[in-house]
C-alpha cells in the first residue's frame, strides 16, 4: 500500500454518516433543480470536503503532500462534482423573480439554515458553492 493511499481511508471515516451519498456519488444531467435535489447536491459536496485542520495533520503524520492528497480526493468524485455544480448552478436559474435580490434572499435562506450552520467545512462549502455556481447568472457576482 502506498502511502498517498492512507490518507483517505481515515478521512472517509470521519464523514461515515453521509459515507452511502459519497459511495452512490451525486447525479445530475439536465431540468427542474427542486429543493431535494438542492440540498442533495450541497450535502454531497460537503460530505467530500475533508476538515482542513485533520486533513493536513493526517497528511502530515503520514508524510503525504496534501495538496496532491486533496486534488487526488477531487479527481475521485470528479464527475459528481460537476453534476453537483450543474445542479446548484440550474438552481440559481430557476429563482423568481429573476433579480440579485432574490437570489440573495434565497442564498441566505439556504446557507443561513441550521443544517448548514454545524460545522465550518459545511458553512464554507455551501456558501462558496452557491455563489460561485451563481455567478453571472441575473447580475449575481460572485
Amino acid at each position: 500500500m502506498n502511502k498517498s493511499s492512507l490518507c483517505l481511508p481515515n478521512f472517509k471515516t470521519v464523514y461515515m454518516k453521509i459515507s452511502v451519498m459519497i459511495e452512490n456519488n451525486f447525479h445530475y444531467t439536465t431540468g427542474h433543480v427542486d429543493e431535494n435535489t438542492l440540498e442533495a447536491a450541497l450535502d454531497f459536496l460537503i460530505a467530500i470536503e475533508p476538515d482542513p485542520d485533520e486533513f493536513v495533520e493526517e497528511c502530515a503524520r503520514l508524510g503525504v503532500d496534501d495538496t496532491e492528497q486533496y486534488k487526488s480526493l477531487q479527481m475521485q468524485h470528479a464527475v459528481s462534482i460537476k453534476c453537483a455544480k450543474a445542479a446548484l448552478k440550474q438552481y440559481g436559474r430557476q429563482i423568481t423573480p429573476a433579480t440579485v435580490e432574490a437570489m440573495r434572499d434565497k442564498f441566505y435562506e439556504i446557507v443561513r439554515s441550521p443544517k448548514y450552520q454545524v460545522s465550518v467545512v459545511s458553512v464554507s462549502v455551501s456558501y462558496t458553492s452557491l455563489n460561485r455556481a451563481w455567478d453571472g447568472i441575473n447580475g449575481w457576482g460572485a
